[in-house]
């Protein structure tokens, strides 16, 4: 038998633990939603740059990253005609220019880079929601600890 004393001082003892459990539980929850509001922000902040990335990129504020150097497209036109040409002249004809071809590539991957930037960035922003955001389950009928089973049932159903 516990005297008072030993009951008080087991009582406090289960407080304090339950006391220290709900702190560390507590303080979980608000570490997770901190951890969920800063890769919210990180998220929302990658998008935001790629967005007016493409924006600037458009508006020709800024140029996009230079990841093609093609070579302009050109003939040979000696080789087209059976005439002899003197050998200092250069009879080749550029059709396209390199620019012409270098700068609407470099755009496009400009574009499909910072929309995989995007794509990051929701995904990181939509794991910050699910941090922040409380679970609550809220049950249509009370569940008890002890369920029955069913005598008509075979052991591997029940």
């Amino acid at each position: 038998m516990y005297s008072i004393t030993q009951c008080v001082q087991v009582e406090a003892e289960n407080t304090l633990i339950s006391y220290l459990i709900d702190c560390i539980v507590n303080s979980k929850m608000e570490k997770e939603k901190a951890i969920g509001y800063l890769l919210l922000s990180a998220g929302i902040t990658v998008i935001v740059y790629a967005a007016l990335s493409v924006f600037q990129v458009f508006s020709n504020q800024t140029q996009p990253y230079s990841l093609f150097a093609f070579e302009p497209i050109s003939i040979d036109l000696s080789k087209a005609i059976d005439l002899p040409l003197p050998a200092k002249e250069n009879a080749s004809q550029e059709l396209i220019n390199s620019e012409l071809l270098n700068k609407p590539m470099n755009i496009f991957a400009h574009v499909i880079l910072m929309g995989f930037l995007v794509t990051v960035g929701y995904k990181i922003a939509g794991i910050g929601a699910m941090l922040i955001r409380p679970i609550k389950i809220n049950l249509k009928e009370s569940v008890s600890p002890h369920v029955e089973k069913n005598p008509n049932l075979p052991p591997w159903k029940s």
